[in-house]
């Protein structure tokens, strides 16, 4: 059973380091595994590779809550921007409005992303591919 700890063990370590960016080799150091193993559990192990992929997506997700929450606050500073004269704030207008258009077009981004996937995964769904691994 000791085994049994260690394998899980490492595998929620690489699924950590590679969510958090970390590429094969890295995730391997990090789990304590070898690069190979870590090359065959992307492969060969649909649970981690599901797992994986869940995680990601729901670091994705809470990713583009904030920026959702953000582009709120941008959207009003842009009106703000659109009617405010040049001397009001810190930083030069263009400086702000640039800011605020890379909030709001990051909060699209996510949100063609997020409904790319599910649709993605109601269509793998349908066609019965997600059980059989072909994702």
């Amino acid at each position: 059973m000791a085994g049994t700890d260690r394998f899980l063990r490492g595998q929620a370590e690489a699924l950590a380091a590679l969510c958090g960016g970390a590429n094969q080799v890295e995730a391997a150091a990090a789990a304590g595994v070898s690069e190979r193993t870590v090359r065959r559990w992307l492969r060969q192990d649909l649970h981690f590779r599901k797992e994986l992929s869940t995680t990601r997506h729901l670091a994705l997700e809470a990713a583009a809550t904030k920026l959702a929450l953000a582009a709120e606050e941008a959207a009003s500073r842009l009106v703000d921007l659109a009617t405010a004269p040049a001397s009001v704030g810190l930083l030069p207008p263009a400086t702000r409005l640039r800011a605020c258009q890379a909030v709001l077009e990051a909060a699209l981004k996510a949100s063609d992303q997020l409904d790319f996937e599910a649709r993605l995964v109601a269509l793998e769904d349908r066609l019965g591919l997600r059980d059989k691994g072909h994702r």
